[in-house]
């Protein structure tokens, strides 16, 4: 079953451009007691998630692969309420998703896992979880991104595409 581990202590993180991966946030940057989970769609998605295995708090969310996604000149706008703090995840390795679309702003990146609207929102860091009633992340949005993030992002998905 899967579960989500919600707490207030503030978390911070930061964004890393790194060849082959559209998008990285990292939280924490130790490989140590990591495990990983992806939230994978077919063989052309996957969102992977770095947990500690011990506290189950995220330490990297990763954006490996996608082929499907969208560019807009729009900017995201953030017009929610959400609760703020660290995140745990008690999920499976694998999660498959019946959905999965990214769509690039000029100041955020929104990954779309599911086709249901979230009931809640919840902050952490720069990345904001939309979360159904059962636990279940709907959607990841990342927000505050650079010019430079931006365009690295856009980058990394049209070379995904293209192999």
């Amino acid at each position: 079953m899967n579960r989500l581990l919600f707490a207030d202590k503030i978390i911070n993180s930061h964004i890393e451009n790194e060849e082959y991966f559209p998008l990285r946030v990292v939280y924490d940057s130790s490989i140590e007691n990591t495990q990983f989970v992806g939230f994978y769609c077919g063989d052309s998605d996957l969102l992977e998630l770095s947990i500690d295995t011990d506290s189950k708090v995220i330490k990297k969310l990763q954006l490996v692969i996608c082929n499907h996604y969208d560019f807009t000149n729009d900017g995201f706008i953030n017009d929610f309420d959400c609760s703020s703090g660290s995140i745990g995840f008690d999920f499976t390795q694998h999660n498959d998703c019946d959905l999965f679309h990214v769509t690039v702003y000029t100041n955020a990146v929104k990954v779309i896992l599911s086709d249901a609207e979230p009931t809640k929102y919840f902050s952490c860091g720069q990345v904001v979880f939309g979360i159904l009633d059962d636990n279940i992340i709907s959607s990841v949005i990342v927000t505050g991104m650079s010019a430079s993030e931006i365009e690295h992002t856009k980058s990394e998905l049209l070379l995904c595409s293209e192999t």
